[in-house]
């Protein structure tokens, strides 16, 4: 029987963290999910944990590969999932108890494609949440002109969506590892034909810590794919049949 849900759980040496994200995800109160937590070749305890888990719940699903980032790591958690809807989570955050149940209720209620949720902002310096998308419901255009022009719009973990999205496959770029998410959430988002709001409360901990890569300072590597993803989503965009609705999109991007 096909589950409602699949959660995909990146996890890559967070041993520390792991934890707390499995318990959000567990302690569900929409049972019928699946957890699909793929370990990206961690070379701390995070597998053992994985591991023992698993053990206890039937419905955690392992995926274990060599490290190839995070964007293979939900490609391959994608490619193993059953549910009818994805939820991404990435190892280090974790869930509202409600929040699968709440968001498959919205999407199911109003045939959408995706449902964009609130989010809490957990920081060493304390817990803010991000104004929220204007509307309650979007088409693919619209949606792409907000994603560019808003901070926080394109983070793939916010969008909950449904798995035949992925039919065919997205494009994932392995040594992309800044603004993979923009360049991910913008194909999603294009190939949907009804996107909504779920306004009720945050249901997703984005959890700041100072080693993630969009707190450390700037790298060659980080520059290179600061310049790399917005050609990666004007490339995609110009090749779309609506490419002039996009232009300024395009530019706004690069400023940002």
């Amino acid at each position: 029987m096909q589950p409602s849900v699949s959660v995909i759980i990146p996890v890559y040496n967070i041993e520390k963290h792991l934890e707390k994200c499995l318990d959000s995800v567990i302690g569900q109160t929409l049972k019928d999910i699946e957890i699909i937590v793929v370990n990206d070749g961690s070379t701390d305890n995070s597998l053992d944990i994985i591991t023992q888990y698993a053990r206890k719940d039937s419905r955690i699903v392992i995926v274990d590969k060599p490290n190839e980032g995070l964007a293979y790591a939900r490609k391959s958690g994608i490619e193993a999932a059953h549910g009818k809807y994805v939820q991404h989570l990435d190892g280090d955050d974790f869930l509202e108890p409600d929040a699968c149940e709440l968001l498959f209720k919205r999407a199911e209620e109003t045939d959408a494609d995706i449902v964009i949720m609130r989010f809490l902002i957990d920081s060493p310096r304390g817990q803010k949440e991000p104004s929220f998308w204007t509307q309650d419901e979007y088409n693919n255009i619209s949606a792409i002109h907000t994603m560019a022009h808003e901070d926080y719009r394109w983070n793939l973990v916010f969008l909950f969506q449904r798995r035949d999205l992925h039919a065919v496959p997205i494009d994932y770029l392995q040594n992309l590892t800044y603004g993979e998410d923009a360049y991910q959430s913008i194909q999603i988002a294009y190939r949907s034909k009804k996107i909504v709001t779920l306004r009720d409360k945050p249901l997703y901990h984005y959890v700041i810590r100072e080693s993630s890569v969009t707190q450390t300072g700037m790298t060659r590597k980080k520059a290179e794919n600061v310049l790399l993803f917005p050609n990666l989503i004007e490339t995609f965009l110009e090749g779309t049949p609506e490419n002039r609705q996009f232009t300024e999109d395009i530019v706004y991007i690069r400023f940002r």
